[in-house]
């Protein structure tokens, strides 16, 4: 009966030592290797007099074109995972589609494919829809598509234009810019477009609304301001203030930072700033606008090959630990037992 209570004991021990160096190990190794919180930023830029998509590090260093469109691309938007970028173009002809191409700029590809203007695509949280605004019914509506254009449905029907749509994190309220009045204001609705709400009653207007990544605030501009407000319309606070024009708000993958587009020095400049509006740092030195801030894929691909490697190392070692001792407790007990015998 000790015999067995003693293996029981020692597998146990044997268990709960590697799980908890496995642990330990393994939050040293991510340590070293974590994805990070910053990302990267996707923005329309006009240098040279050529028109390009680009993107930069969070910090304005790396800014590379990947892509050159002498009709003029707009609105570019991160996929959650980082490996795609929507964005609107005429692409030669008489109307903007929405397009999706890999974040290198290669395999581009028409989505919406419309006779109309389709534009300000945002992706869905998950990555499977796109919601965007169109005018093939007359005026702007938000629409929904899949994610490779098929499925495209209409969510909101009025008189009036329904403009910029932004998903919520979880992916079941969409927010947007209506005409209200002569002017724009911030809506909210369920993905499907039901339960539509007016969220701001400013007599100058507000557009451009973009959720936080807790979706607890959503930030947006007012009378060429950046504004930020709690996500039910409460609590509304200017970040920006001064002559300027400011606009395009986006925020960082971790809800510090908002970056935007500023022509405060002349051109429009893409610049960016604590979410409490305080530490302003210009990003970019040419014409540039529209700012979009996502996660990059190389580093969820880094995060995701460390653990891999991670758990390699310690397969080594983890079953020889899980039989070794329990074997030597064996050992013990038995020699403890033959030297009571031969005494």
């Amino acid at each position: 009966m000790n015999f067995l209570i003693m293996f029981i004991l020692s597998t146990v021990l044997g268990i709960f030592s590697v799980a908890f160096f496995n642990v330990q190990s393994l939050d040293d190794a991510l340590g070293t290797v974590s994805p990070t919180t910053n990302g990267k930023i996707v923005f329309v830029g006009y240098r040279d007099g050529i028109s390009g998509i680009y993107t930069m590090n969070s910090d304005g260093s790396n800014q590379t074109m990947v892509t050159e469109d002498k009709a003029g691309s707009s609105f570019p938007d991160w996929s959650p995972d980082g490996t795609k970028i929507t964005f609107s173009s005429s692409m030669g002809a008489t109307s903007n589609d929405v397009y999706v191409m890999n974040s290198d700029g290669t395999n581009i590809t028409n989505l919406s494919n419309n006779y109309a203007n389709d534009d300000l695509s945002k992706w869905s949280p998950d990555g499977k829809r796109i919601a965007f605004q169109s005018d093939r019914d007359d005026n702007y509506e938000i629409y929904v598509m899949n994610a490779d254009g098929t499925g495209q449905s209409r969510l909101t029907n009025n008189s009036v234009s329904d403009l910029s749509p932004d998903w919520s994190p979880d992916g079941a309220r969409i927010v947007f810019q209506r005409v209200t009045d002569g002017r724009m204001e911030i809506f909210e609705m369920n993905d499907d477009g039901t339960n539509q709400s007016r969220l701001t009653y400013e007599p100058r207007g507000s557009q451009y609304p973009t959720y936080s990544p807790d979706g607890a605030k959503i930030a947006y501009v007012r009378d060429f301001e950046i504004f930020v407000m709690s996500s039910d319309g409460t609590k509304q606070s200017a970040l920006t203030s001064g002559p300027s024009i400011n606009s395009f708000p986006s925020w960082s993958p971790d809800g510090s930072k908002i970056v935007f587009m500023s022509n405060r020095l002349d051109k429009a400049k893409i610049y960016v700033m604590n979410s409490d509006g305080s530490n302003r740092l210009q990003l970019t030195d040419f014409e540039s606008s529209e700012p979009s801030w996502g996660i990059v894929k190389n580093d969820s691909v880094l995060h995701e090959a460390s653990v891999q490697l991670v758990s390699s190392q310690l397969t080594w070692w983890v079953i020889p630990v899980i039989c070794v001792v329990p074997a030597i407790a064996i050992i013990v007990i038995l020699r403890k037992r033959r030297s009571r015998f031969t005494t």
